[in-house]
């Protein structure tokens, strides 16, 4: 009801998944002038609620007028983020947070492409998303994430998760992942 009130992030934690992330932001949020949303690291409007409305996810965060107040006793513009590995992997986020938030900053966080996937790999068979090998898992990757690219840029409600689970080895190729945020935010 008073999401007219709040503000939207200006900044977003897009790390790769098993890369530190969460660790970044609670490092973040013990700076008296960094907020993130109220219940969680990340809102996950991007990846799982995109056809809730701007307001929904603005309703996550802090009022204007809180931070009004600490801008004027501290002399610096409070910090206001939230973050999910998945923002740096898919291939239609990028340009949903740029349509929203166009001056907002991205911290990219990368962790060495193998362990990462070994990491990956684990956690998703702990959570039970994955009941294959890992020698499998990776070399089945390609086909089961066949197709999922496409049906992510043409539906912009399709929520995949086949490429949210099983990309183990893809979301280590970092270069075009960055480059989608490098075109539409620059590399400042």
């Amino acid at each position: 009801l008073d999401a007219s009130q709040r503000t939207l992030p200006n900044f977003v934690v897009a790390g790769t998944q098993r890369g530190g992330t969460t660790s970044l932001f609670i490092y973040l949020l013990h700076h008296e002038l960094v907020f993130g949303p109220r219940r969680a690291k990340g809102v996950h409007y991007f990846d799982r609620s995109p056809e809730k409305s701007a307001d929904w996810y603005r309703a996550h965060f802090p009022r204007r007028s809180q931070l009004s107040k600490l801008e004027t006793e501290h002399g610096a513009t409070p910090a206001v983020g939230e973050g999910a590995p998945y923002y740096l992997y898919s291939p239609v986020i990028p340009q949903r947070i740029y349509d929203l938030m166009p001056n907002c900053r991205v911290i990219a966080l990368l962790r060495e492409p193998l362990d990462r996937a070994v990491s990956h790999h684990n956690h998703e068979t702990q959570r039970g998303f994955e009941t294959l090998g890992m020698v499998e898992a990776f070399e089945r990757e390609e086909e089961r994430l066949e197709g999922e690219v496409e049906r992510l840029r043409n539906d912009p409600n399709y929520i995949s998760l086949p490429h949210i689970h099983h990309g183990y080895l893809s979301r280590g190729q970092y270069s075009e992942q960055l480059q989608r945020y490098f075109d539409l935010f620059g590399q400042d």
